[in-house]
């Protein structure tokens, strides 16, 4: 028992530094430890759930019922409309859901191609970063967001580009945290006075959901509705 405590204390010490030094490193380096990091997150979810989780239908199928219960969307609410998940991760996120075009941004997709076989979701994968994302101006009905905008390196920038890419009077709907302290894969703190800021300029919003989370980074998560403004 002993051991397992000072086990877990070396952990917990060496992820502390760990963080403080990289996310004061510059950031073309932080960037590419971050991405290994988040790869390496999932590929030991895929040892943990098996192989063929991201392709699993019911993997598939809890993955779309979490995106329901947290943006507070259903089956049909992107019905021939175009939808684009930004930071997506491999795991199907609009894979039951109805809709004309269904778009994952992420940049790792081209890794999630190679290692998680992702293509065979009924969605399109495409390698892009939230900061610049590789679509058209005016080309999304929605754009949707689960625990990935708090993984930006500039959510002002990114902002920006959901605005860009939006239709008139489209809709952006995400969830984020706000974090205690920056991290490798979170390297930039988020409060109300910042999501504020930047969304005012570019949308008609209001927060819908608002949970207090007691964990060892975070520590409150929102959702958030809004339309882009003319």
């Amino acid at each position: 028992m002993i051991e397992i405590v000072q086990k877990f204390i070396r952990t917990k010490l060496i992820s502390k530094y760990m963080n403080f030094i990289v996310i004061n490193l510059p950031r073309f380096i932080r960037v590419k430890i971050k991405y290994i990091s988040e790869l390496n997150y999932w590929y030991i979810r895929s040892r943990i759930e098996g192989k063929e989780v991201f392709i699993q239908e019911e993997s598939l199928r809890n993955t779309f019922m979490r995106y329901c219960s947290r943006l507070e969307v259903n089956k049909n609410t992107f019905k021939d409309k175009i939808v684009i998940d930004v930071g997506c991760g491999p795991r199907g996120t609009l894979h039951y859901f109805n809709a004309k075009l269904k778009i994952g941004a992420d940049p790792l997709a081209n890794f999630y191609r190679k290692f998680f076989n992702v293509d065979k979701q009924d969605m399109i994968y495409i390698n892009s970063e939230a900061e610049n994302i590789q679509l058209d101006d005016n080309f999304a009905d929605f754009v949707i967001s689960v625990n990935a905008l708090d993984h930006v390196e500039n959510f002002k920038q990114t902002i920006k580009e959901i605005y860009r890419i939006l239709k008139p009077e489209g809709i952006i709907i995400f969830q984020l945290n706000f974090n205690k302290k920056p991290t490798v894969n979170e390297p930039i703190l988020l409060d109300y006075s910042t999501v504020k800021n930047e969304l005012e300029e570019f949308f008609t919003y209001k927060v819908v959901k608002e949970t207090e989370i007691s964990l060892y980074i975070t520590e409150k998560s929102i959702v958030v509705k809004g339309k882009k403004k003319s």
